[in-house]
């Protein structure tokens, strides 16, 4: 499963949505577009963790920097190849 399927999963997992609802969002949109809140946030950043065997240095986890498929995606790229 490539990464961003399985942050889609993730998210779509958090927010109690079909998948299908995130990917109409573009990878640059902002993911409040589809309920995501800082307390969901953190809820996405955790299953991801665990999903994927990462884990997210505390100054990675502002929500500015993580708001949208791309950012998710490059971060978790950088971490799954170091």
């Amino acid at each position: 499963m490539e990464i961003k399927e399985q942050i889609v999963s993730v998210i779509a997992s958090v927010l109690n949505i079909e998948p299908g609802q995130i990917n109409c969002v573009s990878e640059d949109e902002n993911l409040n577009r589809v309920g995501v809140d800082s307390v969901n946030f953190i809820e996405i950043i955790i299953g991801l963790e665990d999903k994927l065997n990462i884990v997210f240095d505390d100054e990675e986890l502002l929500l500015d920097n993580l708001n949208t498929l791309k950012k998710l995606e490059k971060v978790i790229s950088q971490k799954l190849e170091d």
